[in-house]
């Protein structure tokens, strides 16, 4: 069931009494950081072999945001 923008951010105030942005901002920490690694390394692997910087770059992105995704486990919701 896919959900308006609007509709989300009412569903998690109601549900977590937690700031959303900062609800958000954990959930995306990682994925950040597998992102700019992935990108790093594609960006190294292009340049090394003498590919297209640019596309290795994305195509290294992407894979580490699959990898983050796939193998960070999710943080529990603690009210802590």
């Amino acid at each position: 069931m896919a959900f308006s923008a609007k509709e989300f951010l009412d569903k998690m105030k109601s549900e977590n009494g937690r700031d959303v942005d900062e609800y958000i901002r954990e959930k995306t920490k990682g994925n950040v950081t597998g992102t700019a690694i992935g990108a790093a390394v594609g960006f190294f692997i292009g340049y090394r072999k003498g590919y297209s910087l640019i596309v290795s770059t994305f195509i290294g992105a992407l894979a580490g945001n699959i990898l983050t995704k796939a193998f960070i486990t999710k943080k529990k919701d603690n009210n802590e």
